[in-house]
């Protein structure tokens, strides 16, 4: 079971555009199940209320650095809330960046800032993000993750200059176009360095004495280390402290 897991879906009969929870549940004695709580009854594949107006969101891939050394900062807002809190304040106590950063926020879609210096440009364009009315229920996921982070590494690529994608994630994906080994070999082709800054939750205790765990952050793992970039693991509140 450690290096595997199992995929189990179902068709809402009713599409309400609202969250429902839901129970996953085994007749097997002594094993225990990690699933999902709720579900998000969308009306439509995309989503409800996704509309194009929404304040400050941009949908498009940030326009191609044109500056050496700039950086996407790319944060899986699946995982959480304490994700985004940590940038928040992260960038709240930051003066300026010293090379233009644009910020990505994954979902089930991904939201692209502008480039900019200023730390504090990019603390009010997380919070405008985060206001949107679709957004409490993008968080739900699917998490396109490396189709977020094949855009994030074709924004920064270059023949000569190094620049960089920093990675915020648990490693978890799912609902992909592109692949792990798209994303690592298009980042070492094109001069970008992956950091990856990843949060595992604990391991689970089954039938008192057994520990559990998947991996999927071993993937991550693989490509910030074949594009030449660091990789961290934290499993406490700050997992995702920058």
């Amino acid at each position: 079971e450690l290096r595997h897991q199992y995929l189990i879906g179902f068709v809402p009969a009713v599409r309400d555009n609202t969250i429902h929870r839901v129970q996953v549940s085994v007749t097997r004695p002594g094993l225990s199940v990690r699933a999902r709580r709720s579900y998000l009854a969308a009306s439509s594949p995309a989503g409800p209320g996704l509309p194009v107006t929404d304040a400050a969101t941009d949908l498009t891939p940030v326009a191609h650095a044109s500056s050496a050394g700039s950086t996407v900062l790319l944060v899986d807002a699946t995982i959480g809330n304490t994700a985004l809190d940590d940038v928040q304040d992260w960038l709240t106590s930051t003066d300026r960046f010293t090379h233009p950063v644009a910020l990505a926020v994954m979902t089930r879609r991904t939201h692209w800032s502008p480039w900019t210096s200023s730390p504090a440009a990019l603390a009010t364009w997380l919070r405008t993000v985060r206001g949107t009315p679709s957004f409490s229920s993008e968080i739900y996921g699917p998490s396109p993750l490396w189709d977020a982070a094949h855009d994030a590494v074709a924004a920064v690529t270059s023949p000569t200059d190094t620049n960089t994608v920093v990675l915020v994630s648990d490693g978890r994906a799912s609902g992909n176009h592109r692949a792990s080994t798209d994303v690592a070999r298009e980042a070492r082709d094109g001069h970008v360095r992956v950091h990856t800054v990843i949060a595992i939750p604990p391991a689970l205790p089954l039938a008192g004495t057994v520990m559990m765990l998947q991996h999927p952050e071993y993937i991550a793992r693989i490509v910030s280390q074949a594009s030449g970039g660091s990789y961290v693991e934290r499993q406490d509140r700050k997992s995702t402290r920058l």
